[in-house]
């Protein structure tokens, strides 16, 4: 999105451009400050919900290359 630093964080929390596809998960929905690394590990790392996580990391990933290819 070139808005601020592209880290986990922001690419799983806060980037505008995965908006929509972060509403259909509560799991990520904007944290307090205090509480986003907690968010992030619980994320990336429960492992009885591993398959979402890495369903929506994957449609992150593709709205993510869209956009590349679309500014080239």
């Amino acid at each position: 999105c070139e808005e601020e630093k592209e880290d986990l964080k922001h690419f799983l929390l806060w980037c505008p451009a995965y908006s929509e596809e972060r509403k259909k998960n509560l799991r990520l929905q904007q944290p307090y400050e205090e509480e986003e690394e907690n968010i992030i590990g619980k994320f990336l790392f429960d492992n009885i919900k591993i398959e979402e996580a890495k369903e929506v990391i994957y449609e992150f990933w593709q709205i993510r290359e869209k956009e590349r290819k679309n500014k080239t």
